[in-house]
């Protein structure tokens, strides 16, 4: 029973590894390198995130969003700009939903996404009123 794979997990043990191995190097960077804690965590947040998304195929707008806020607030916090910073940041969030929409970026989330148990998640091409 303990060598049965779970219904819902589809990755390998070494595609759910990078990310949090990714963490861990960059949590150690931060404390080797004596940096401030606070904004550079947010780099290292955005990149295991980034870096296990990327390997498992998985990256969409959604998760892209969040990296791009994880980025933006590193900035923001590293110059001190809270202000204006903010606004910058919420108008490019804004302008890469407008152009990416809810469009997968990887074509395994395609796959991915295919009918199950009739539920169909919504697209770019459904109307909801």
């Amino acid at each position: 029973m303990a060598n049965e794979k779970r219904k819902n997990d589809e990755n390998t043990p070494a595609e759910n590894a990078v990310g949090p191995a990714f963490a861990l190097i960059g949590i150690g960077l931060i404390f080797l390198l004596n940096l401030d804690f606070w904004p550079w965590i947010l780099i290292v947040a955005a990149g295991a995130a980034t870096a296990g998304l990327i390997l498992r195929g998985e990256l969409t707008w959604w998760h892209l969003d969040g990296v791009v806020w994880l980025l933006g607030l590193f900035v923001i916090a590293l110059t001190g700009f809270w202000w204006p910073g903010i606004l910058l940041l919420v108008g490019v969030s804004m302008l890469l939903k407008a152009v990416i929409g809810t469009h997968t970026i990887s074509t395994y989330m395609d796959e991915r996404h295919k009918r199950k148990r009739g539920f169909v998640p919504p697209t770019d091409d459904d109307r909801f009123f």
